[in-house]
């Protein structure tokens, strides 16, 4: 059974270090704005800059695991999913939070940290992308796609879907992996990767579900630590 339902960490942030090998605290306010921070991850992590509103909030709403549900209000159970497009003063500090948490996928996508049997695909192969025309499907697919197929010519199906969690309790995860993959195409279900920082670690995991059951998701099989 799933113990009580913790709320998300929004107000702490980490980054990776590599002097150290460590993902360290830090402050979550960064001194740039958001599109700065995108830019300046690189053109394979960039696609935000260039994507429509819309199309925009599905691919955040993706990488967060909330899809597109939610409106920008900045109440305590907010979502947030307008990064880029938002002015709400009031939601700034929940938007450069989520900001944090998208950099920290990047890096985790830029040190290849993909389970073994996604590696041949993605591994130094791979940017960020949404196919548009399936964003407002009620099945989602990915935002993670092979960096050598041309743009006009990549399938959602070949996808992989990268979400970087907000939860640090593995059965809060547990329920928010089991809800993600409920509003995914029934072919595309093996292909989730949740990262997620414990409470007892230092080091991010992630729970891959490739060696478990989907419609159960509760071996603790699929969870694997992301070891440096």
């Amino acid at each position: 059974m799933l113990t009580a339902h913790h709320e998300p960490v929004t107000n702490s942030c980490f980054c990776f270090e590599d002097s150290t090998k460590q993902w360290i605290s830090g402050k979550c306010d960064p001194p740039y704005s958001i599109q700065d921070l995108v830019e300046s991850l690189g053109e394979e992590y960039d696609f935000p800059l260039y994507a429509d509103p819309h199309d925009s909030d599905a691919f955040f709403g993706l990488c967060f695991g909330h899809f597109l549900e939610g409106e920008l209000k900045a109440e305590d159970n907010e979502l947030v999913t307008r990064m880029m497009f938002g002015s709400d003063y009031e939601a700034d500090s929940k938007r450069r939070s989520k900001a944090g948490r998208f950099k920290r996928l990047v890096t985790l996508l830029r040190r290849q940290r993909f389970p073994e049997e996604f590696k041949k695909e993605f591994e130094n192969n791979h940017r960020l992308h949404i196919d548009s025309e399936t964003a407002d499907t009620t099945q989602k697919y990915g935002n993670v796609y092979p960096k050598n197929t041309p743009i006009e010519e990549l399938n959602p199906f070949k996808s992989l879907l990268c979400v970087i969690s907000a939860y640090t309790n593995y059965d809060d995860v547990e329920k928010q992996v089991s809800d993600i993959i409920q509003q995914l195409h029934s072919s595309f279900r093996h292909r989730v990767v949740v990262y997620y920082l414990p409470d007892d670690s230092d080091e991010y995991t992630f729970f891959n579900l490739s060696q478990t059951r989907i419609d159960k998701a509760t071996s603790n099989k699929a969870l694997s630590s992301i070891k440096e």
